[in-house]
């Protein structure tokens, strides 16, 4: 059997006997802990303790019931919401955990380059030219490679570097810098890079699904790409 709070039904009786014309969502708007279900306790209780000589006015009960109504919809679409963002939430964790061991594209301007792997990244280019290039700089700054890429269409353009120096000989493995320029009309403008990293986990928090990459750290799932 359902229990009724006898704390509120006593107020609400009360507030209802020292007057017919009361509301019992006005209570509810001042007290947002007041559920449906106190609702209609007041609405009851209004109704049983009035003034036979002067009843409730028909146009007020159903104004009340339609308010009802409102409220009940509005805890169902919350309760529908909340519903979706777990949904939303476990989608994300599936789709964040398939990640786990593979590489995708982080913004960043610092690439990684070892025996097994070249360096990989890519351009995000906001207008077409006939003109990309990619300098790679080491540790100290120091120019060591410059990529061509040649004419390229707005949108993400991948580029690699095996490690080859402008000498010939091989790079040691370590961490370069990276600088991306386009040709717009006569001036070089400079472009924004992303770089390839390993997802080593994920983490699913109250702002959404975390990804922690090798040498970048801690980015969200939207913030990154898919490695072409």
């Amino acid at each position: 059997m359902t229990t009724i709070n006898t704390t509120n039904a006593a107020s609400a009786a009360n507030t209802a006997t020292r007057t017919s014309e009361s509301n019992p969502l006005s209570a509810i708007n001042q007290d947002k802990s007041l559920s449906q279900k106190d609702f209609l306790t007041l609405l009851v209780s209004q109704v049983k303790n009035q003034d036979p000589t002067k009843p409730m006015d028909s146009t007020q009960f159903v104004s009340q019931l339609a308010q009802y109504s409102a409220l009940a919809g509005i805890t169902d679409l919350n309760t529908t919401m909340k519903g979706v963002a777990t949904n939303l939430q476990s989608n994300q964790l599936v789709q964040g955990t398939s990640l786990v061991g593979h590489q995708v594209l982080a913004p960043g301007s610092r690439g990684e380059l070892s025996d097994a792997s070249p360096l990989m990244g890519a351009i995000n280019l906001p207008a077409s030219t006939n003109s990309v290039t990619v300098q790679v700089q080491d540790s100290a700054g120091h120019l060591v490679q410059t990529l061509n890429l040649g004419n390229q269409q707005t949108g993400m353009v991948p580029f690699s570097w095996d490690g080859t120096l402008a000498n010939g000989q091989q790079a040691p493995s370590g961490t370069y810098q990276l600088k991306a320029t386009y040709l717009q009309g006569d001036k070089q403008v400079a472009a924004d890079t992303l770089v390839a990293a390993r997802v080593n986990s994920v983490a699913l928090g109250s702002s959404g699904l975390t990804l922690r990459l090798q040498d970048l750290g801690e980015m969200s799932l939207d913030q990154v790409s898919m490695l072409m």
